[in-house]
């Protein structure tokens, strides 16, 4: 068997959507990496799904690490790609440069704003192991498709302000303000749908609004989760009245969505989700395209190890 190659780093540019300082850290980035090192290779992601197989095929290939100069969902392509190999994984870093970043916050004592220091601390490599969050989907056909994610798993509306922001930021293009455009639209527009789920030895049915199912913060809707402890926290807000919705996002926005009036938590390895009418479901911030039936999710405890930014 090969063994991985120390010396071989990748680093994978994933544009940030409608910004126009992308071309500028592209440079600046390339610049730094001639002269802080030697033996690397880097890529510019050039769509969608592309991320998942530069990853899979540096991990084929040992590379020692693979750094993502992207936000959540480039991170979520890249952990499946990484997960798809079956030789020892690389050890995975990130460089944030999305609109979230919520992983990466979770370890981030401030924003970066010296690429160069960065990049010397990433080449450090203080690093540490994390969880795996594994999903099996089965859509309204039949059709299994396994996932992987860091972060969380959503359904309901917060999927959905994924879904909508996607929208509004083309007109908007500040994140922020097009978060609060997409949550008031939906405010008035609640889509209740029935949820059933079972935890090891107990049965939940309840109507519900939306789901977070965490492996770290989950956008603030799972705070008590750590991506460590090879546990998963469930989020669940009921069936809430409209100013309760603004309300529960004012708590989001503000960091004090465990004290929403209509939440019920829970904490477990694993959790099947037997029913979800047609609620959107969001992984790491990328809404699934086609209607899902089922899902089973997992948790692979301190699979990789993943450098802290």
């Amino acid at each position: 068997m090969s063994t991985i190659n120390s010396q071989k780093w990748g680093f994978i540019f994933c544009p940030k959507k409608g910004s126009h300082k992308n071309c500028h850290l592209k440079k600046k980035i390339q610049q730094i990496l001639q002269e802080e090192l030697t033996n690397y290779e880097f890529i510019e992601s050039q769509e969608q799904g592309s991320i998942k197989h530069i990853t899979k095929r540096m991990a084929q290939e040992r590379f020692s690490t693979v750094i993502i100069i992207g936000g959540d969902a480039a991170l979520n392509e890249a952990i499946n790609g990484i997960m798809e190999v079956s030789v020892s994984h690389p050890i995975l870093g990130v460089i944030p440069n999305g609109y979230g970043n919520d992983f990466a916050k979770f370890f981030m004592e401030k924003e970066i704003s010296d690429y160069r220091q960065t990049i010397r601390t990433l080449k450090q490599q203080r690093t540490r192991k994390i969880d795996v969050g594994t999903c099996l989907l089965t859509d309204v056909f039949g059709k299994e498709e396994h996932l992987y994610f860091l972060d969380c798993i959503n359904i309901g509306l917060a999927a959905s302000i994924t879904n909508i922001k996607r929208t509004t930021r083309r007109f908007l293009g500040r994140n922020t303000l097009s978060s609060l455009l997409s949550a008031m639209l939906l405010i008035f527009k609640r889509k209740i749908f029935k949820i059933a789920f079972h935890l090891p030895g107990e049965k939940i049915e309840k109507n519900a609004m939306t789901v977070c199912i965490g492996s770290a913060t989950g956008y603030g809707q799972t705070p008590s989760a750590v991506p460590y402890n090879g546990l998963l926290d469930i989020s669940v807000i009921s069936d809430t009245p409209s100013l309760q919705i603004a309300h529960g996002l004012w708590l989001l926005f503000t960091g004090r969505f465990l004290k929403h009036k209509n939440l019920n938590v829970w904490r477990t390895k694993e959790v099947e989700i037997s029913e979800i009418g047609r609620a959107t479901v969001s992984i790491d911030g990328h809404v699934i395209p086609h209607k899902e039936k089922t899902l089973k999710v997992g948790i692979l405890k301190e699979e990789i190890e993943f450098i802290l930014p």
